[in-house]
């Protein structure tokens, strides 16, 4: 495949195939000869719960091993990468929401966001985080231990923390499905605006349709088969 193509697309994946194998050596496929490109802008992968949706973000982003096929991101055949090189290029050039949030509990809002900013030797002005922080409303809790916020408080520290290392691809798992309604819009809001700078690409996994026909572009899950894209606004 083209390598241009490939950066164009920004993310491509060919005969995907993921199963994971069980201790008395069982194994058990998610999924299997799946196809996905995403360019700039937003793309939703959705389908009902338990469908491998998750799965396939982690593949996608090379937080978990596939078990066939191949990935490039921005180029880059992650798929044949070793895990230092993944690890440094993920640093670089990705950012992940997850739906454990991943935080340190006992340390500050203010430090959680810009702890993989000092572990990649990267500085950002003080400006642009306070900038975030109220834009996501959490003014006041710059000091507060992540572990004392609510899980929806957790949920926008984790997607500050992302959005402030400027990458150029998001992956985000659920992203608002600890949030209300109103507060979901707003981060649902904040991701695509990132989304539609120039050069850069989130995948949102959601269960969310309403939220999921906002998008660019929309994959459809369903057991173990992605049924094609989706422009915006096709019914299921």
């Amino acid at each position: 495949m083209d390598t241009g193509a490939q950066y164009n697309n920004m993310i491509v994946a060919d005969n995907l195939g993921k199963s994971f194998v069980s201790g008395d050596g069982t194994s058990t496929p998610v999924f299997s000869g799946l196809a996905f490109t995403a360019g700039s802008g937003m793309t939703a992968i959705t389908g009902p719960s338990g469908c491998g949706k998750s799965t396939l973000l982690y593949c996608l982003s090379g937080l978990e091993p596939v078990s066939q096929g191949n990935v490039w991101v921005l180029g880059e055949a992650i798929h044949e990468k070793d895990q230092r090189d993944l690890a440094l290029f993920r640093r670089t050039h990705i950012g992940f929401v997850f739906q454990a949030y991943n935080l340190v509990p006992s340390m500050s809002v203010w430090d959680n966001i810009q702890l993989p900013l000092n572990l990649a030797g990267r500085k950002v002005s003080s400006e642009r985080i306070s900038e975030l922080i109220t834009r996501f409303r959490l003014n006041g809790h710059d000091g507060d231990a992540a572990g004392s916020l609510s899980g929806g408080e957790q949920q926008r520290v984790a997607l500050i923390r992302t959005l402030v290392a400027d990458p150029d691809v998001v992956f985000a798992d659920e992203p608002t499905g600890a949030l209300d309604q109103r507060t979901g819009q707003l981060v649902f809001e904040e991701l695509k605006a990132f989304a539609h700078r120039p050069g850069k690409c989130v995948i949102i996994v959601t269960h969310d349709w309403r939220l999921a026909k906002l998008c660019d572009f929309v994959y459809i899950m369903q057991d173990g088969n992605l049924n094609g894209s989706a422009p915006s606004g096709v019914q299921v």
